[in-house]
């Protein structure tokens, strides 16, 4: 009996890594690249950002940094531009977007942030 402990103790032992995968059109879309300021004024800021392959829209949300307030609203169109409108002069917002389909929505994109200008007077 004790030999036969000993060898099941030294034989190798076998472990299997199974891993399931959708196929790529079954999940969320990749995160938004590539974001940027496009045009920067005191009431209003275009963003632009790489498009991404298989968004239906995507979902932007900014917020003023120093209020701490995040807002999300949603570009229904397969734009990759859109304008924040209504924005306070010589305010710091911040911008992230996220890409969504029918099998929800990605990570969001790296945030940036933008200062928008004084008004001239």
């Amino acid at each position: 009996m004790a030999l036969l402990c000993s060898l099941i103790q030294m034989a190798p032992r076998i472990s299997f890594i199974i891993t399931f995968s959708s196929p790529p059109g079954d999940r969320p879309p990749e995160s938004p690249s590539g974001l940027t300021a496009a045009d920067i004024a005191s009431d209003y800021v275009v963003l632009r950002w790489d498009p991404t392959s298989g968004a239906l829209y995507y979902v932007i949300k900014y917020g003023r940094l120093d209020k701490g307030e995040t807002e999300a609203l949603r570009d229904t169109a397969q734009s990759n531009e859109w304008t924040a409108v209504g924005l306070d002069p010589e305010a710091e917002y911040v911008f992230s977007v996220l890409a969504v389909n029918s099998h929800g929505s990605s990570y969001p994109s790296e945030q940036i942030s933008v200062v928008t200008l004084g008004t001239s007077g």
